[in-house]
């Protein structure tokens, strides 16, 4: 059973439970509820545990770094052992720009299907020659719901691209 300061324990999950966080940025708060404190934020791609819920919301373990806390089940994509270990493999951007947008079209003029924040995490949509795929400027990407969209190459890196050069200035 889990306590949180303020509100009734909350019994804990039977089986290890695992979401990627599905929105831009999605709130943490420090219990189930809208009026809490706003303690942190997970960004895009973030892979999660879920430990509790209450409705909907889940209490969720952000691990590295390591933090718990309050998200609704609206910003969170729940993943199957297999889907965890095919998202985990699968190559992704991350956005580098301080603010972007997915569009439905590799085009400005496009819908937008969601805003990125810098850092966030995409999938790379990977075509039959194991390349990228790229169109007019635009980088092809999948969303953690699974929805394709097209981010300007300028507001993407490689994630490991951008992980190696990280680790070569430490």
């Amino acid at each position: 059973t889990l306590a949180v300061l303020g509100t009734p324990a909350i019994p804990a999950l039977a089986q290890t439970r695992w979401a990627v966080v599905d929105f831009s940025a999605n709130y943490m708060r420090s219990a189930p509820d809208y009026e809490s404190s706003l303690e942190t934020q997970a960004l895009m791609g973030t892979v999660v545990e879920v430990i509790a819920e209450q409705g909907c919301w889940r209490q969720i373990v952000q691990h590295d770094p390591s933090y718990v806390a309050w998200a609704t089940d609206f910003g969170l994509v729940e993943l199957t052992p297999a889907e965890l270990d095919s998202y985990i493999a699968a190559p992704k951007y991350i956005c580098k720009a301080s603010l972007s947008h997915v569009y439905g079209r590799p085009s400005l003029r496009s819908e937008i299907l969601s805003e990125l924040v810098m850092g966030d995490l995409v999938l790379m949509v990977v075509g039959e020659k194991g390349r990228a795929v790229r169109s007019m400027g635009f980088c092809q990407v999948t969303l953690p719901d699974g929805r394709n969209g097209y981010v300007q190459v300028r507001d993407l890196t490689p994630f490991e691209e951008w992980a190696r050069s990280r680790s070569a200035k430490t």
